[in-house]
């Protein structure tokens, strides 16, 4: 059987890797941040079935449907907003539903 999250998979992969692209870019000054893109729209999805098909996220929200993904951009602060800038217009451009999340440290 098909893994049905196979070509979400693949978007968010590419887009993790546009994001380390721009944040390698980038210096690392501003404010320390932990901006995170939170992909939405996948109420009765379980963090489990995310993970196994590829897509490193967390469930930090109480939001159903909410996964936070789960990478690191090599930075605190300007190379994280950067690379998850980056990250979120291609996931966009390819109709998935997602925000960032901005919290200064």
């Amino acid at each position: 059987m098909k893994n049905k999250y196979a070509e979400l998979s693949k978007i968010v992969s590419e887009a993790l890797r546009l994001g380390h692209e721009a944040a390698a870019k980038s210096d690392d000054g501003g404010t320390a941040n932990l901006d995170t893109i939170v992909l939405t729209g996948l109420k009765g999805v379980r963090e489990k079935t995310l993970n196994d098909a590829g897509i490193p996220c967390d469930k930090k929200s109480n939001d159903p449907g909410a996964f936070w993904l789960s990478t690191s951009f090599g930075g605190q602060g300007n190379k994280r907003s950067a690379g998850v800038e980056a990250a979120k217009k291609y996931l966009q451009e390819h109709g998935v539903d997602c925000y960032i999340y901005y919290q200064m440290d």
